[in-house]
């Protein structure tokens, strides 16, 4: 599967800067394409928010509690075993993110 985003009027191969646009300001913010200079926009989300929100709120509780009650760690202690879980999970969602995005024209 390529990873190559495109512009849905011309074609033209769209830079990862301006996909990782999408990152910072969200599904309203608009993009221009470098060739033809339409406005683009993701069609939709890419991943839904709930799920994003369910997987890193269970990857970081779950992990949390077992470190706290059950091997009876301090909180901060608990919170650095559980860090690593936790970018792996916002890893995870940009990479699912970049490669399910995909763009739809817009009016500018």
């Amino acid at each position: 599967m390529a990873m190559e985003k495109t512009c849905p009027v011309c074609g033209a191969r769209l830079t990862n800067k301006l996909i990782f646009e999408y990152f910072f300001y969200g599904t309203s913010h608009e993009i221009k394409c470098p060739v033809c200079g339409h406005c683009l926009r993701p069609v939709k989300e890419p991943i839904p928010f709930m799920l994003c929100y369910f997987i890193g709120l269970i990857s970081m509780v779950l992990p949390m509690l077992y470190f706290l009650f059950i091997r009876g760690y301090d909180f901060v202690y608990s919170l650095l075993l559980t860090l690593p879980l936790i970018i792996i999970e916002i890893i995870t969602a940009c990479i699912l993110t970049f490669v399910r995005i995909r763009f739809q024209e817009v009016r500018c």
